[in-house]
């Protein structure tokens, strides 16, 4: 991700997806931070979704609640 263009297309990627209940996308840090319901949709769902736009997907981490 390079702009604000970037992080608005991934969040609105990212919430749009059944299971997602918050999204908070980093320019200067590169990430997202997604709560997100595991019973509707799955890491690798995620990630896909990211990939489609053409970024890279990396590693995720889960964070405790």
């Amino acid at each position: 991700m390079s702009c604000m263009s970037c992080v608005a297309n991934v969040r609105k990627t990212l919430s749009g997806i059944d299971g997602v209940k918050d999204v908070k996308v980093s320019l200067q840090d590169k990430n997202a931070i997604v709560t997100y319901d595991p019973k509707k949709v799955t890491t690798e769902q995620l990630k896909n979704s990211i990939n489609k736009l053409g970024y890279k997907a990396g590693d995720i981490q889960k964070l405790e609640e």
